[in-house]
């Protein structure tokens, strides 16, 4: 039941974050610097997810997996 609410929950969560974290940038900030530390963040809080998530295969198996070819 956790696997069906927690993409929602995720989705509201991160919009509430997102708004809430655009108002506290003050207008004379680079955007460019602001960007890249929203991806910087973004990325270490992923990279700390696949820590804490179960896995059937290792990261590098999975990186390596060939995609299924639309055609």
């Amino acid at each position: 039941m956790m696997r069906f609410y927690f993409p929602f929950f995720l989705t509201i969560g991160g919009n509430i974050l997102y708004h809430v974290s655009q108002k506290s940038i003050p207008r004379a900030a680079n955007p460019l610097i602001t960007m890249m530390m929203a991806y910087a963040v973004a990325i270490l809080v992923c990279a700390l997810g696949l820590l804490f998530s179960p896995a059937e295969k290792s990261f590098l198996s999975s990186v390596r997996m060939p995609t299924a070819s639309a055609t």
